[in-house]
């Protein structure tokens, strides 16, 4: 007996994206996805933006607290800014072998756009991150395939090895140490951590927000 694989129109739409993606590369090594051809990347915070249109795909530090309790108080802060906002669905989707809770959403966005909004966060190899995306309501069907390939397509990274020690120097010479240099394009340090951020923490990642 013959056997056929069907391919739904969704399906051959988010293989065909897939082929044409680039690899984003986070400076820090912290984690990767595949950018789809049309949408274009920059640096948002800590993380990266991935936006095309109005529709945009950020990838956000998620650590300090457990994370279906990173996805409540991100939904929280983000709906704070939304008319309007309503949470359509809640649940655990797989990202890249891993559970992950999310939060879907619809609102109006701050700048006067009925959209949906979706926050997953996703952990592994002792790290967080939150994957936010957020479309106009009109015209998701063409961006839905995009997004769903840039979250499983999504990987974080092991940790980079800890240098080993240095050996002792014998007696009568100098000791030299080498400066570290600070890697990575780090455009802020004001993330999400934990609950206990401060006052001008809070205000700082709330204009992040606003730029959205």
């Amino acid at each position: 007996m013959s056997t056929r694989t069907i391919l739904t129109a969704a399906s051959m739409t988010l293989i065909s994206m897939t082929a044409l993606a680039e690899t984003y590369k986070d400076p820090r090594a912290r984690f990767e996805l595949e950018v789809p051809t049309g949408w274009t990347a920059e640096a948002f915070g800590e993380g990266v933006k991935v936006a095309r249109g109005g529709a945009y795909f950020l990838v956000m530090d998620g650590s300090g607290d457990s994370p279906e309790a990173t996805v409540g108080r991100l939904v929280s802060q983000f709906g704070s800014q939304w008319s309007k906002f309503l949470q359509l669905k809640q649940g655990s989707a797989t990202v890249n072998g891993q559970p992950a809770p999310f939060s879907f959403n619809s609102g109006v966005n701050p700048k006067g756009v009925a959209s949906f909004l979706k926050v997953t966060v996703v952990s592994a190899q002792g790290r967080s991150f939150a994957l936010v995306g957020s479309a106009p309501q009109q015209g998701f069907t063409e961006v839905k395939a995009g997004f769903d390939g840039m979250e499983q397509s999504f990987r974080i990274a092991a940790p980079r090895p800890k240098p080993a020690a240095a050996r002792s120097q014998p007696a009568g010479k100098p000791v030299v140490q080498a400066a570290n240099a600070k890697s990575g394009g780090v455009i802020s340090r004001n993330v999400i951590r934990g609950g206990k951020e401060s006052a001008a923490q809070v205000k700082a990642l709330g204009r992040l927000f606003r730029k959205l």
